[in-house]
């Protein structure tokens, strides 16, 4: 099961009135005698909750949260209602990836969740990344109370930060970097393909690049066809392009 403080946070979510529901009329609203503090950016807030989760190393930690971030969803209901409930799904997915391997099987969920991200990464378009993000939170409820090291974890947020990132960019119809261009947003490359960082001839003083490819060589895979193996001196080295 999804943890309490994750379903608080969809409920909010998906409690915004649906497009021609006419909104209910507002109570009247007090006079303040002074003016009250500003509210934090809430999106930061939720932010900073993923952040703080992610970085758990026990179980006590992360319940905590979970009851902070629930106290914090009651508390300013309306102010997350008015967000975009796609930024708040995003997080959501990212604070459950840090709490479901923070807390054994870790491994093969790692490899579960690299290649469910391979399939998001592969959609087009909004119908494909909701089916596939209908089986991600399949997947995420089958294994909540799983446990991993603290590398495991690691993993995971980078993983769901590719994730999230090609879930965005379907959600809006973007196609993701192909090979040989330039990673996208938090490395995102298209589907079978890995951010690659590297400096050119001038080295560090040149700064540093990344393009999206598949490698190939001895003991680092082969290409696929209508592809060669070719070497890119001063590059990503040894990786595929089109013949």
């Amino acid at each position: 099961m999804r943890s309490a403080a994750l379903l608080s946070l969809l409920f909010l979510a998906s409690a915004c009135p649906a497009p021609g529901t006419p909104a209910p009329t507002p109570a009247p609203t007090p006079v303040a005698t002074e003016t009250p503090p500003e509210t934090p950016n809430a999106i930061a807030t939720l932010n900073g909750f993923a952040d703080r989760v992610c970085a758990c190393q026990d179980e006590p930690c992360r319940k905590a949260i979970d009851d902070e971030l629930t106290q914090y969803g009651e508390a300013n209901k309306a102010e997350l209602e008015a967000l975009d409930p796609a930024s708040i799904q995003s997080i959501g997915q990212r604070y459950e990836s840090c709490r479901m391997v923070g807390g054994g099987n870790g491994g093969d969920l790692i490899a579960e969740f690299g290649a469910l991200t391979d399939e998001m990464c592969a959609c087009k378009d909004k119908a494909c990344a909701e089916a596939t993000n209908a089986r991600f939170d399949a997947w995420m409820n089958a294994n909540a109370d799983a446990k991993g090291s603290d590398d495991q974890k690691e993993k995971a947020k980078k993983i769901a930060d590719r994730y999230t990132q090609c879930l965005m960019t379907a959600m809006a119809g973007i196609e993701l970097p192909g090979m040989g261009a330039k990673c996208g947003a938090n490395d995102a490359c298209a589907a079978g393909l890995e951010c690659v960082k590297y400096y050119g001839i001038a080295g560090k003083r040149g700064g540093e690049f990344t393009s999206c490819e598949k490698k190939c060589g001895k003991g680092r895979g082969t290409c696929g066809d209508g592809e060669k193996c070719t070497v890119i001196a001063d590059g990503p080295g040894q990786v595929c392009r089109k013949k």
